[in-house]
């Protein structure tokens, strides 16, 4: 979903570009707001993130056959 220049690795197959950008983005919103801003940000990103995966359960939960507990 990301551009492809993101996930170009280095040696050690760790995406170096795409660190390098999440930090310079990070560093830019901790310099430019307060702490109360960044808590905000923080809060709403982990609730954005949390989404999709609590949809995949209710998903996975109505169209897998469940199985039996051994």
């Amino acid at each position: 979903m990301l551009p492809e220049f993101l996930s170009k690795e280095n040696k050690r197959q760790m995406p170096y570009i795409g660190i390098i950008v999440t930090l310079v983005v990070s560093m830019f919103i901790s310099i430019s707001g307060s702490f109360v801003y960044l808590s905000q940000v923080s809060s709403v990103i982990t609730f954005l993130l949390f989404i999709p995966t609590t949809l995949a359960l209710v998903v996975f939960r109505y169209t897998k056959k469940r199985r039996k507990n051994i």
